[in-house]
């Protein structure tokens, strides 16, 4: 992650989108059936798919799940990472820990592609281009499981996630309860947010200008009750013929045909 970036004034308190404290256009809301923000067309890069689990397939993942351990991640979260160690200052992979993807990495994967090819028929948003060739290159090699908690105020910090280690496409899985993500601008004169509503079992692909040009992030005000996230991320084209890059891939597949 880049430096933190500091909440602007108009996001101190949940925001109602459009009101007039909200100057307007500072604000918008993303409509989910056309996977676009109708008031700021400078926005895309998003596809969101509600009920992308069933009950009982979240359910699973949360079992399997509970059966590794968590450790301490920042602004009272917890987390698990499977995936190569990243030291970003230096950008540099170590693999040496890395033993592959639990199962329901590839279930998350399968179900997206699936998903994402039968809505992308006929689909007429202005960044589909983008997006089929984002998906084309995706293939989990890092998952990220972070758990929310009300009560610890948990939150994640507006940020762009890595360029080096990580390629265009990151998927996020929002499991146990709603919420909200949040994404900001501040290249303008005064920032722009979009807020993207994050229901139970549903799964945001973000890519393009999402991706590159606007920080996200989970706001402590958005988290309610207990919510576990799943993120896959896919190694960057640049890295696949590193002796690192092969490793992981290596290791990833292998543990595909494991699952």
């Amino acid at each position: 992650m880049d430096d933190v970036v500091p909440i602007p004034e108009i996001l101190a308190t949940r925001p109602v989108v459009g009101s007039p404290e909200d100057g307007l256009s500072a604000i918008a809301d993303f409509a989910s059936e056309f996977q676009c923000a109708p008031a700021c067309q400078s926005f895309s890069g998003i596809r969101v798919f509600e009920n992308f689990l069933t009950r009982q397939e979240a359910d699973s993942i949360l079992q399997d799940i509970e059966k590794a351990p968590f450790t301490k991640a920042q602004s009272g979260k917890l987390k698990q990472h499977y995936g190569p160690k990243v030291n970003f200052n230096k950008k540099k992979m170590n693999a040496s820990r890395f033993q592959g993807l639990p199962a329901y990495a590839w279930l998350i994967e399968d179900r997206f592609r699936k998903l994402a090819h039968a809505e992308s028929e006929g689909h007429a948003a202005t960044d589909q281009l983008e997006f089929e060739r984002a998906l084309k290159v995706f293939e989990t090699t890092d998952l990220f499981v972070l758990r929310y908690f009300k009560n610890e105020s948990s939150n994640l910090d507006f940020h762009l996630d890595d360029t080096f280690a990580y390629g265009e496409l990151i998927l996020d899985l929002s499991l146990e309860s709603d919420s909200v993500l949040t994404f900001l601008d501040q290249n303008q004169e005064s920032p722009r947010c979009i807020r993207i509503p994050l229901p139970a079992r549903s799964i945001v692909a973000i890519f393009g200008k999402a991706r590159f040009d606007w920080e996200h992030a989970i706001l402590e005000y958005d988290v309610e009750g207990q919510r576990t996230s799943v993120t896959s991320r896919t190694l960057h084209q640049d890295l696949h013929e590193s002796p690192d890059g092969r490793r992981i891939l290596d290791i990833a597949r292998r543990s595909r045909t494991l699952a």
